[in-house]
Order: C-alpha cells, then structure tokens, then sequence
C-alpha cells in the first residue's frame, strides 16, 4: 500500500508518525534539564511550540514538570491528549495555536522546539514574530532551546530504523536545496509482523536557516544566545559560528 504527494501527509496520520519517531526520548529530556539547570537556574513549567503528538511532553510531565504544547495540527495534538489522559498525566496541557503569533498562558521557565520545527517558519518576519512570541512567554532568566538542522554546503540526509509494537519502519528524510527555501522529502516504509506494509512519501517546503540568521533575529526580540550544541550532551558545546549539521541553540530572556 502506498500513500504520498507533495502534502503535509506525515501530520495528518499521527499514529504513524509516532511509529516512525519512536526512539526514546530520555536522552533528550536528560539534555533539556541540564541546559535547564545550567542557563536558567532549573525549571518547573516547560512549553514546546510544535509539540505534536506530545512525544517529548509525555517525559516532561513522568518527571513532574508542568508541561504545556502548541501545535497547529488538530490530528497530532489529539493524539497527545489522548496520551496525556491514558497515562493520567494531568500536569500537561496541548492546545491550537500559531506558533508566530500565541498569547501565552502563564509565564514559563524554559521553552523547546524540536526536529527542526521552526523550518516551518518561511519567513524572516514569521520567525521573528515566532521569537518575540516566546520571549513574552519566558520569565526573565528563562530560556529557549531551539533544535534544527542549519544551512549547509553538503546535502542533508537522514536515515533510522524504528521497531515498535511489532512493527518496523525504515526512515529515510532529506533535503534538497542548501540554505533558504527548500524541499524536504521523506520515505517511511512499515512491515508489520502480520505480513502489512505500508509506504508513506512526502514533501514539503521548508526554510534552511543559517545559525546567524536566527541568532540575529534572536536579538531583534529580546533574546540572548548563551550556548549552542551539536547533539543532546554539554560536552558537544559549540562557538556560535561553528558549522554543524545540527545545532541546539540556547536563547535567554536577560534577567531586567
């Protein structure tokens, strides 16, 4: 069976999203609060802009955080409703917002944005809007963690093999073009135990940041650069000019 097009299908289909992005998401939790503990002094209320199906909200709230999400797609945040009251987790909240322009509601300690999900910000004024946005979200001292795969030379590609629930799925997502508006595509092939399988293609159009870009844009609204990392580890610290293929950007709110 095959499904595809040039669409935003992937986020559609929650439940094979999910399949597909199953890896553990408690080397990253891990990562969130050290950078938490050692650029804002800790945290206790968490928001993530583009949550989705609440992958990474699920650790958050386990571990007692008061964890709020955004996402614009109503599929993936009732996913993750669905998971927060499975798992009785009633320290976590998603609702429909834009991510460019969100009021939020309370002040947050720290703030994340994973899997490149600001690559959905076309603009330079989206992204700007987007920054100031959390800047009024964060208390001064907060923090913004920032995840995604910056401009480059060389061609971007990823592969992984994801085996959940008696299903494996091979994963492949690239991008074709360098650095401003490009496609990025995506080939996710699921074998169930029982003999299904399932191909789901896709593209669509993203931004290729450069680190500089946002790091400017950053400044326009208020917000610091304090640390850039090249994977979920502080021993992966880079210069703020350094190339890497992905960059975990830590912007703070300065303390007025």
């Amino acid at each position: 069976m095959y499904e595809g097009g040039f669409t935003y299908l992937l986020y559609r289909k929650p439940l094979l999203y999910d399949l597909a992005f199953s890896w553990s998401t408690g080397v990253e939790v891990d990562f969130y609060e050290a950078v938490f503990e050692e650029h804002a002094g800790g945290a206790e209320k968490v928001l993530e802009l583009g949550c989705g199906t609440g992958r990474l909200m699920v650790e958050f709230a386990k571990r007692g955080y008061l964890v709020s999400g955004l996402d614009i797609c109503f599929q993936m945040l009732r996913r993750a409703r669905a998971k927060f009251e499975e798992q009785g987790l009633w320290n976590a909240e998603a609702y429909i917002a834009d991510m460019c322009k969100f009021g939020a509601r309370q002040c947050y300690d720290a703030a994340i944005s994973a899997l490149n999900t600001i690559g959905h910000l076309l603009t330079k004024e989206s992204l700007r809007s987007h920054l100031e946005c959390v800047a009024e979200a964060l208390r001064p001292g907060g923090v913004y963690c920032i995840v995604f795969a910056p401009a480059s030379e060389g061609r971007l590609a990823h592969t992984w093999t994801s085996a959940p629930e008696g299903v494996k799925v091979q994963c492949k997502w690239w991008r074709d073009g360098n650095r401003g508006r490009v496609v990025e595509k995506y080939l996710f092939t699921y074998r169930w135990s029982g003999g299904k399988s399932l191909i789901l293609y896709g593209m669509m159009i993203m931004y290729a940041w450069e680190l500089n870009e946002v790091i400017a844009a950053a400044r326009e609204a208020g917000l610091e650069p304090v640390a850039c990392y090249s994977d979920f580890s502080l021993s992966s610290r880079v210069e703020l000019d350094e190339p890497c293929s992905r960059a975990i950007l830590v912007l703070r709110r300065p303390v007025e």
